[in-house]
């Protein structure tokens, strides 16, 4: 599904590219919602594809969020590097878990951090956690599990 995707998008780039100028208003109109409606589609496409990694029963296994939480920096080692910013990890603790969904999680909150922080100010993301008893966390409204300033 993703091939055919990929050559919609990069003929409608080349389409732009060398005729965008001489087309006449309702065709860059008819480009523009081609190559929005080929980038919905391949956000469809990687729901999909995520939606069908979640839904295989992974076992639970002993996970070290060290390990996960570096692994997840390296992937988004360009973040870091566009915005400047720092991440500091903590000390994690190695838990009983679906790594897959872990990982995901993980990925997801600080690539989010990177993403929506403060214009103008690099970011800082501190990743740690503590034990908290059952009322402690009963009583909390917001989880902060990653704390982006």
């Amino acid at each position: 599904m993703q091939e055919p995707l990929r050559k919609i998008k990069s003929f409608g780039d080349r389409l732009k590219t060398t005729y965008g100028d001489t087309l006449i208003e309702q065709g860059r109109d008819y480009l523009e919602r081609m190559q929005n409606a080929a980038l919905r589609m391949q956000t469809l496409i990687e729901d999909l594809l995520t939606l069908s990694r979640f839904t295989t029963t992974q076992p639970f296994v002993s996970v070290n969020l060290i390990k996960i939480a570096q692994e997840v920096l390296f992937d988004l080692e360009l973040y870091v590097q566009q915005t400047g910013g720092t991440v500091e990890i903590g000390e994690l603790p190695t838990i009983e878990v679906n790594s897959l969904h872990m990982r995901q999680l993980l990925q997801n909150l600080i690539g989010n951090a990177f993403k929506f922080h403060r214009p103008q100010i690099s970011p800082v993301i501190k990743i740690y956690s503590q034990f908290s008893t059952i009322k402690q966390i009963t009583s909390l409204k917001i989880l902060n599990f990653v704390k982006s300033s």
